[in-house]
C-alpha cells in the first residue's frame, strides 16, 4: 500500500482489498474459502487501526470543510516496526542461512560437483505452488526496497536487498526438502540445477547462478551518498528483473 497509493487518503475499501489480495495466497494453503481469508482481512484490519498502524482521516471539501468520507494513511508504529523488521534481517542466523551459504563456498561448485546423470524431480506444478507459497514474502521485499530508494534510504535498501535473491530461492528449496535439514552450497545449486532444466522455467542453470552470485558481496558503508545511491539503484534493477520473470511464469505468461 506504501508503494502503490503512496500511502495517503486510502478508503477503507481499497485498503481492504490490498490486504486481501496480500493475504488470500498465503491463506488459502490452509483454507480453500474465501471467506475464511476476508475474515482474517478483517481482524487484521481492526488491528492495524486499533494499534495505530493506520489512522483515520477525513478528507476536505472544496469549501475547506471535513467531508464524511473516512480515508487511511499510516501511522506513527509503523516506521518503528519497519526497523524492527531491518534488524531481524540483519540478525537472524536461521532460515535461510545466506552466510552459511557463503561462508562454506565463495564461488559457485563445479559443474561436475553439480550435474549428473539424473533428470529433475521437481514437478512444474510443485515448483509453481511453492513459488506462489513464498511469492508473497518476495513481493514485499522488492517493492520495500523500492520504496526505500525513492526516500532516499540508500544504505537500507542495501540492506535488505542483501541475499534477497539467495533467500527466495532457498524458502522456494525448503518446500521440497526437510525444514530441519541441513543448508549447503551443494544442496542448493543441486536444486538449481533442477529448476534450469524444467521445460517451461524462465531461467536456465547458468543464469540462476548469475543472479546468485552477483552483488552478493558488496561494500556500502564507507562509500560516498552518490555511489550508495548508483548502487542501490544498479542492484535494484537487477533484483526486479528477476522478480518480474518470476511473477510471469507464476501467472503462465510468455
Amino acid at each position: 500500500m506504501t508503494i502503490t497509493d503512496n500511502i495517503g487518503n486510502l478508503y477503507k475499501n481499497k485498503v481492504k482489498d490490498k490486504l486481501l489480495e496480500f493475504l488470500h495466497p498465503k491463506v488459502s494453503k490452509k483454507a480453500n474459502k474465501k471467506e475464511t481469508s476476508k475474515k482474517i482481512r478483517n481482524d487484521i484490519f481492526a488491528k492495524l487501526v486499533f494499534h495505530n498502524y493506520l489512522k483515520e482521516s477525513h478528507n476536505r471539501q472544496a469549501s475547506g470543510s471535513e467531508s464524511l468520507g473516512t480515508s487511511y494513511s499510516v501511522g506513527d508504529h509503523y516506521q518503528e516496526a519497519l526497523d524492527d523488521y531491518y534488524d531481524y534481517l540483519e540478525n537472524r542466523s536461521a532460515d535461510v542461512k545466506v552466510e552459511i551459504i557463503e561462508k562454506e563456498n565463495r564461488n559457485a561448485p563445479d559443474l561436475a560437483q553439480v550435474f549428473d546423470d539424473n533428470p529433475s524431480t521437481i514437478h512444474e506444478g510443485d515448483l509453481k505452488e511453492a513459488i506462489i507459497g513464498e511469492f508473497s514474502d518476495f513481493n514485499f521485499e522488492i517493492f520495500e526496497i523500492y520504496s526505500l530508494i525513492n526516500h532516499s534510504e540508500f544504505r537500507k535498501a542495501l540492506k535488505l536487498g542483501h541475499g534477497l535473491l539467495a533467500r527466495f530461492l532457498s524458502r522456494v528449496y525448503r518446500h521440497f526438502n526437510d525444514d530441519n535439514s541441513a543448508m549447503t552450497t551443494k544442496n542448493l545449486y543441486k536444486f538449481i540445477r533442477d529448476l534450469g532444466i524444467i521445460k517451461n522455467f524462465p531461467f536456465r542453470y547458468e543464469e540462476l547462478t548469475d543472479f546468485m552470485n552477483k552483488y552478493k558481496d558488496f561494500n556500502y558503508t564507507d562509500e560516498s551518498i552518490k555511489e550508495v545511491k548508483e548502487l542501490a539503484e544498479k542492484v535494484y534493477l537487477f533484483q526486479y528483473k528477476f522478480f518480474i520473470k518470476i511473477k510471469s511464469y507464476i501467472k503462465g505468461e510468455d
